[in-house]
């Protein structure tokens, strides 16, 4: 399988990212990606990818404000934002 482009809104801005789906029949676990900041538009170091191979479903986002999500970028935001890919 190939990362899946996702987008969801918090605040009246929506986020752009990637689903990394694990192979093979689940349910799997999922684990959220963080990038540094401000990130960039593709996979943390690599680990969506291999958590996928892994087995494992993935999930990477931008912030508000960076790279094609909608908003202002502030630090501040960065908490909401993980809040709301939970």
């Amino acid at each position: 399988m190939k990362p899946v482009p996702i987008s969801f809104e918090i605040d009246n801005s929506a986020l752009k990212g990637w689903f990394f789906p694990a192979r093979g029949k689940g349910p799997f676990p999922t684990a959220v990606l963080l990038h540094g900041f401000p990130g960039n538009d593709r996979d943390v170091l690599g680990l969506g990818g291999a958590l996928m191979k892994a087995g494992m479903n993935a999930v990477a986002f931008n912030y508000r404000g960076t790279w094609g999500s909608q908003g202002l970028y502030i630090a501040g935001n960065s908490l909401q934002d993980t809040y709301a890919t939970l």
